[in-house]
């Protein structure tokens, strides 16, 4: 299955970040606890798995399926919660979402696993990812609306490599001798096919963002690769139980922002399907007679996705703008790119302009209609208060005579009767038409 040059080395595989973005109807402890309940759906999924689970279509060799569930069996994951935007207001399918954000799943090797680190081959785990993906999205579909169009970001974490040879100074020349092996970790979910072209792979390692050449990072749209030495990753990768000492660099300067900024570019998606919506309202006819309160919630909630978007972009754009620190702009400028921010981001604007100038027109009017409707409710209040006032004159000019004002007030009262009720005739023809 290994498809490298003679000359060429095999990475060890270390850990696989998966960065699922999605909105949620959760918060705090109910949120926390739901994604935990993931990683336990995907570890059991994993040590059930068996070979007649994997479709031997995509994977005809036996001796592949074999080792896909050894692999399976080996591995134990973690999850959990990163919150890009609270408290929105977000509707999708009748269901009303108040979070975005990305579920970080952390998949690595148990104690004393019965595979070595070299055996996981990435299209092993690219296999496994699609496995885990599927039973997730539709167990958690509830609470969870996950950006189903692509599977989850996948970082794979290598350490070191073999056969054994001296430490490989990563230079170009050193990464294109290397690129059909680099170039499989790096872009996971774009086939893993033996014959590819020498160009396809030259592709694929061409824009390594590290500074140092004992590292290599090929970040591209859905998957990247992370090299570093076994030194390296303990001082430098996550700051956790296993590297208490690391500085938590990558983590906090490459997985996070670049996790961070593909949500933001899946909520892009979503504000413009919501925009595309409201303009295809406008043109409905029913949707013109809903309540102008209605129509005015539609427009505030696409308003304010926007500004709160804007609001997480900014602080990215001044990092590529004005920050020193030459790595870390790099890879956000990197993944800015790739997920196509600043495109979205001018035709998102564009049509959120004309969206609104034509929703406050539709606004506007119906509180023309609004304001009218009260002009003539008063009109009927002045009209009735006014006929108190003309008995009370009667009675004033005709003292005394109680039979004749008895009389006018008769007479006048029949005439403002039939009066009102022409009028009322007419209020509610004309209502009902409207």
């Amino acid at each position: 299955m290994v498809i490298n040059s003679a000359d060429s080395v095999n990475l060890i595989f270390r850990e696989q970040w998966w960065g699922a973005n999605c909105f949620s109807t959760l918060s705090g402890v109910d949120l926390e606890q739901k994604v935990g309940q993931m990683s336990k759906t995907a570890q059991e999924l994993l040590h059930a798995l068996n070979e007649s689970d994997l479709n031997a279509k995509f994977i005809p060799n036996e001796n592949d399926r074999k080792t896909i569930v050894k692999v399976a069996h080996s591995l134990q994951v973690e999850s959990s919660w990163q919150d890009v935007l609270t408290n929105i207001d977000y509707k999708a399918d009748n269901v009303a979402y108040n979070r975005l954000g990305y579920i970080l799943l952390r998949v690595r090797l148990i104690k004393n696993p019965p595979i070595a680190p070299l055996e996981v081959r990435p299209s092993y785990l690219q296999q496994i990812i699609f496995l885990v993906w599927n039973k997730l999205t539709k167990d958690y579909k509830m609470n969870f609306k996950f950006d189903e169009s692509t599977p989850p970001y996948a970082f794979s974490v290598c350490t070191g490599y073999s056969p054994s040879t001296p430490i490989i100074d990563w230079t170009r020349e050193t990464i294109n001798l290397h690129k059909h092996e680099l170039g499989q970790w790096a872009e996971l979910y774009s086939g893993q096919f033996e014959d590819y072209r020498e160009d396809v792979y030259q592709k694929r390692v061409e824009n390594d963002l590290s500074n140092r050449q004992s590292e290599i990072h090929l970040i591209h749209r859905n998957s990247a690769l992370i090299y570093m030495e076994p030194k390296n990753y303990t001082a430098y990768f996550i700051k956790d139980a296993d590297t208490p000492d690391s500085t938590n660099y990558m983590y906090a300067s490459v997985i996070n922002p670049i996790n961070k900024i593909r949500t933001i570019a899946f909520a892009m998606i979503a504000l413009n399907s919501r925009i595309d919506a409201d303009m295809k309202n406008l043109v409905d006819k029913d949707y013109i007679k809903k309540p102008v309160k209605e129509i005015k919630q539609d427009l505030e909630r696409t308003s304010q996705l926007k500004n709160m978007l804007q609001i997480l972009l900014a602080p990215f754009f001044t990092d590529i703008s004005r920050s020193n620190r030459q790595h870390y702009t790099s890879v956000i400028a990197r993944a800015v790119t790739l997920n196509d921010i600043e495109n979205m981001w001018a035709r998102i604007s564009q049509k959120l302009e004309a969206s609104s100038h034509e929703l406050n027109a539709i606004y506007n009017d119906k509180q023309d209609e609004t304001e009218k409707k009260q002009e003539k409710a008063l009109g009927m209040v002045n009209f009735i208060l006014g006929a108190g006032i003309i008995f009370d004159i009667i009675d004033f000019i005709v003292k005394g005579d109680t039979t004749a004002v008895t009389d006018i007030k008769f007479y006048i009262g029949v005439v403002m009767a039939v009066v009102l009720v022409v009028m009322l005739i007419a209020y509610f023809k004309n209502r009902s038409k409207r």
